[in-house]
């Protein structure tokens, strides 16, 4: 074993199974977080391309009386 193991007072190795086990788990609720992120993200990016438009839409109005 390691000599920074022992050091951080780690002497048994922990269930590989176990381990592997638990990483399944947490990359499923890493995916379902992303796709949860993924749906307001796209939102907000909409969102700035109207404000765009409106933007432009109106300051093309403002320009034209002169």
């Amino acid at each position: 074993m390691s000599i920074l193991l022992k050091a951080a007072g780690i002497t048994k190795l922990p269930n590989l199974a176990a381990m592997q086990k638990e990483y399944g788990k947490l990359q499923a609720q890493k995916e379902a977080l992303y796709a949860d992120y993924s749906k307001p993200k796209k939102q907000v990016t909409e969102y700035g391309v109207i404000k765009q438009n409106i933007d432009s839409s109106i300051l093309s109005l403002e320009k034209e009386p002169e």
